[in-house]
């Protein structure tokens, strides 16, 4: 390609861009009205003067298509502005105007009434455009009386849109079997049918938006209709094999005769059609009876087997609840038996119930009227630390006592000092923080000997660990 076909492309391209920027910028303002007018619906509220708009904006492209000058352009530009922002406001007027007129037609479509009975759709639409273009006229006289016409008719395109939705299957099969003659062999039961569908569209008329009732006499005339059909069948059949009286009478009773048999029934025809009739329904009402009362023994015997279920279901968990409850009762005995074996029975005695452990330390002595911990006795403290940290989430209560020796409120105060400088450095020292530790001092109201003799009294003159884990 040589330089000049080069510039030739080039100067193509940089045309067709500026011409598609050229008129995007001039058609702007129109399309965002177009736009606009869309939304507002002016297609059908304002018709005349959204399609004035329209096809003034096709002649403004048109012309801008075949170079004409730009003032022109732009004169036709503003006039179809004019006429399509007059078909937006003719359009709200129009929706303000019209709202029962609206619903009506926004009903018809729900049921497409466009397709289902578009006769009548066809006739609402051009009643409404007229109401439309009188509002555009300022004629409100005959917009207020062409909108009530148009809602009439969208109300009828609505109702024959039901109608050709609900029975527009059974009319058909109603016209087959006109065109068939089925009404020769079976007038009775095809005017049943017709009788039937022909309530239904009453009730349709009655009430459109409830059609439970009308779809049941639909159902029924569907089934009479077919039903006529098979008797017309039937009697040509019955025709054509030239039957005699008593074999028809014999092929009347076969199914009867069928029907017995599968409940091991004797259907008797001695006695005539009735009779065996009569026979076979009391039989049938005997085995319903049996029928129903096996099943409401099964109901019994099902409900039997799930209180049995429910109630093996709580000894399987009360059963495995017992089971972790050995287990954790086996658990707390070794950690006890473990205890146990961290203190000489001079150091300190090992109590145990099913619910918590007490350490009572026995060579823990404070001298007279003291709460200091001597640091002979750190070591045995540690221990009770070892045993505390056995526990997670245990309570643990340091308990101090006293002798009845002195005045109560002085022992009181003494016995929970003393208790609390066990707290203190048990807690300075517990490397397991999960352990709830407190400490009560209960002076000389727990004696565990006698007060009267030095014995009793050294006896009582203790500090207790009380430690409960959680179960």
């Amino acid at each position: 390609m040589n330089f000049s076909k080069i510039v030739v492309f080039y100067l193509l391209i940089v045309t067709v861009l500026f011409s598609q920027d050229y008129r995007e910028r001039l058609f702007k303002d129109l399309e965002l009205i177009i736009a606009e007018a869309k939304k507002e619906n002016a297609p059908l509220l304002s018709p005349n003067f959204y399609e004035s708009g329209m096809e003034t904006y096709r002649d403004a492209e048109e012309m801008l298509k075949q170079g004409d000058d730009l003032n022109d352009i732009t004169k036709e530009i503003n006039e179809a502005k004019k006429f399509l922002s007059t078909s937006i406001a003719k359009a709200n007027i129009s929706r303000n105007t019209f709202i029962n007129t609206l619903k009506a037609r926004e009903d018809a479509q729900k049921v497409d009434a466009a397709v289902n009975a578009p006769n009548d759709w066809e006739d609402a639409e051009k009643r409404f455009r007229d109401a439309a273009t009188a509002i555009e006229e300022s004629d409100l006289n005959d917009a207020r009386e062409y909108g009530f016409e148009s809602e009439k008719l969208y109300r009828k395109s609505e109702l024959n849109a039901i109608k050709v939705i609900h029975l527009q299957e059974v009319w058909n099969l109603l016209k087959q079997a006109d065109e068939e003659d089925v009404s020769s062999y079976a007038p009775k039961t095809l005017e049943r049918a017709k009788t039937l569908i022909s309530n239904a569209e009453k009730e349709l008329e009655a009430d459109r938006y409830n059609t439970e009732y009308a779809d049941e006499l639909t159902e029924e005339s569907k089934y009479e209709t077919n039903h006529a059909f098979f008797i017309k069948s039937k009697i040509i059949e019955i025709n054509d094999k030239d039957l005699s009286r008593e074999e028809l009478l014999l092929e009347v009773e076969s199914p009867l005769k069928r029907v017995g048999e599968q409940i091991s029934y004797k259907v008797k025809f001695d006695e005539g059609l009735d009779a065996a009739t009569n026979g076979l329904i009391e039989e049938l009402n005997n085995y319903v009876s049996r029928t129903d009362k096996l099943l409401a023994e099964n109901s019994d015997l099902r409900s039997q087997l799930r209180e049995y279920e429910t109630r093996l279901g709580t000894v399987v968990a009360e059963k495995s609840e017992l089971n972790e409850k050995v287990k954790l009762i086996e658990e707390f005995k070794r950690r006890v038996n473990e205890i146990e074996d961290l203190f000489l029975e001079r150091e300190a005695i090992v109590l145990r119930d099913a619910e918590k452990v007490t350490i009572r330390l026995v060579s823990l002595k404070f001298s007279v009227g003291s709460s200091i911990i001597g640091p002979q006795h750190f070591d045995v403290l540690s221990r009770v630390q070892k045993s505390i940290e056995k526990f997670q989430n245990a309570t643990v209560t340091v308990e101090g006592h006293t002798d009845s020796q002195g005045r109560e409120e002085v022992n009181s105060e003494l016995s929970q000092k003393r208790a609390d400088a066990v707290m203190q450095y048990l807690k300075a020292n517990l490397k397991d923080t999960s352990n709830k530790i407190f400490a009560i001092g209960y002076g000389e109201a727990r004696p565990i000997a006698n007060n009267e003799n030095e014995a009793g009294r050294e006896k009582n003159r203790r500090i207790d660990v009380v430690i409960t884990p959680e179960m």
